[in-house]
């Protein structure tokens, strides 16, 4: 799967799909940085009523590579 076709399917508005235009990267982790940095304060995940921003993914994510 390409990151354009990953963009794609997550169903964003075109003016979310310029803003975050997967030809601009190389690797999928430049898109999840930059999608951390730009909706930071935004739902990410809802499971269970219970919600995670942007920023706590990127929080949780970059605790989890420090462990390992």
């Amino acid at each position: 799967m390409t990151i354009t076709t990953l963009v794609q399917s997550l169903d964003y508005s075109q003016q979310q799909f310029q803003l975050l235009n997967p030809k601009n990267y190389k690797r999928i982790i430049e898109l999840f940085n930059d999608s951390c940095r730009l909706y930071r304060d935004k739902p990410a995940f809802s499971c269970l009523e219970h919600t995670l921003s942007f920023d706590d993914v990127d929080i949780m994510s970059r605790n989890f590579a420090a462990y390992l």
